[in-house]
């Protein structure tokens, strides 16, 4: 009888003995999980910190970005408010710049430019087309060529060409042609059949010889010859 209550009683021990133990290592086990959990949530945190700082750096730097960019538009505002000023006030000098030219215009003896014109319009008329030619200024840098297409053009248009009128034209602006005189002409033309194209037709024509002063060779010449203004 003593045996077996001994038994039970060493039974016993060893079954709290063992529970005991496994409370332990359960609560161990508890212990280390909680600590990994609170370790990995650190590194998130920190993680999560770096990235608003970054975020906090970033919306700084746009934020001064944004007013560099305000205070150049400001600028750029005011540079074009007076730009736009000082636009204006070289219009109204050029207006009023213009006006005196075209007053000086209808003053000034005319006549020896005049000459240039019929001069270009009797070499036209007999053929001269070279000499025409010589009366303008040469708009490229390849004359030769220039000059050959020039010769071209009315050698294969023009049958007769004579001078009706000539007279300043005052409406023509200084700005439309290079500050200098136009004249405005009526011509009678005569044109051959299946010419090449011109600014000409048969019978009267107005035209626009816009005339302006070469300084390298020191003589008035003509710069174009156009139907319009």
């Amino acid at each position: 009888m003593k045996k077996l209550v001994l038994i039970l009683i060493c039974t016993l021990i060893l079954t709290v003995f063992i529970a005991f133990n496994y409370l332990l290592w359960d609560r161990e086990d508890k212990i280390k999980s909680i600590e990994s959990l609170n370790s990995s949530s650190s590194v998130k945190i920190e993680d999560l910190q770096k990235k608003i700082e970054t975020l906090d750096y970033i919306n700084k730097q746009l934020r001064e970005d944004i007013s560099d960019l305000d205070d150049q538009n400001t600028r750029l505002r005011s540079e074009k408010k007076q730009a736009e000023e000082a636009s204006q006030a070289i219009k109204g000098e050029l207006e009023q710049k213009n006006e005196v030219i075209n007053k000086l215009k209808q003053e000034m003896d005319t006549a020896s430019l005049e000459a240039i014109v019929k001069k270009w319009v009797e070499n036209i008329d007999s053929t001269k087309y070279e000499a025409a030619y010589e009366l303008q200024i040469n708009q490229v840098e390849d004359s030769k060529f220039e000059l050959f297409d020039f010769i071209s053009s009315y050698k294969n248009s023009i049958k007769s060409m004579k001078l009706k009128s000539i007279k300043l034209d005052n409406e023509a602006g200084s700005n439309q042609n290079r500050g200098g005189i136009t004249f405005k002409v009526v011509l009678d033309v005569e044109k051959l059949e299946n010419s090449s194209e011109t600014i000409f037709i048969s019978g009267l024509n107005q035209v626009f010889f816009k005339m302006t002063y070469e300084p390298l060779k020191e003589r008035w010449a003509i710069w174009e010859v156009s139907s319009t203004r």
